[in-house]
């Protein structure tokens, strides 16, 4: 939502005390939580390098850093829950940050533009090495040997949950005709792809939805 730092932070800094969190859970709460949380997301992209292999590697010092621009921004409390829950967050949005440079500017319709010309925290020399890294035969066998085992299992999962919403609701499900041919929908879902260190990241998945098209029921995945 936000890409520029300065832009945010000019939004949050004059706004009210509005952060409320449940502090049973950490969660954020109120009519403002998609500003804090995109903020927060902003964090974790722009201050920790995406040549980092793990969240883990990551310097204390720099979760410290966040954690304070986060505390001194947004009027936040410091306790170890939400400093725990609102880091891990950060974490979260800067492996799919990752992910979603190498699926659209590597692998992607996007791969003959430049990201640096995006975003204003990465240089050109900073893409070029995360470019290279994400171009080795061993990340590329990792990535492709990891979805071709994963995928099954979403797609599974998936139509579990369709057809349990559809059935709450009372609507038959019943297979395509025999020999007709399946109309598509798209949808997204995310899943756990690996570093090169084998930590887990989230990326798009794209299933194709088949739909008896004159009652409109959900057949098939």
């Amino acid at each position: 939502m936000f890409e520029n730092v300065k832009s945010l932070l000019s939004v949050l800094l004059i706004k009210p005390a509005w952060e409320k969190f449940d502090m049973s859970t950490g969660k954020v709460l109120g009519v403002s939580r998609v500003r804090f949380t995109s903020f927060v997301a902003l964090l974790g992209r722009s201050k920790v390098s995406i040549l980092i292999d793990k969240w883990d590697h990551v310097p204390e010092e720099v979760k410290n850093q966040i954690w304070q621009t986060i505390m001194l921004t947004c009027d936040v409390p410091n306790t170890k829950l939400l400093r725990t829950k609102w880091i891990s967050y950060a974490g979260q949005r800067w492996r799919c940050f990752k992910t979603d440079l190498t699926s659209r500017y590597i692998y992607g319709k996007l791969s003959h533009k430049n990201p640096y010309e995006i975003y204003q925290f990465l240089d050109e020399e900073t893409w070029q090495a995360f470019r290279d890294k994400r171009l080795d035969p061993t990340f590329q066998v990792l990535r492709n040997e990891f979805m071709k085992d994963l995928f099954p299992k979403l797609r599974d999962e998936l139509l579990s949950e369709i057809k349990s919403k559809i059935a709450s609701l009372g609507l038959p499900i019943q297979g395509p005709p025999k020999g007709a041919p399946p109309i598509g929908a798209s949808t997204k879902e995310s899943c756990p792809l690996p570093e090169e260190s084998g930590d887990g990241v989230d990326v798009p998945v794209d299933c194709e939805l088949y739909v008896d098209d004159p009652l409109g029921h959900l057949v098939a995945l």
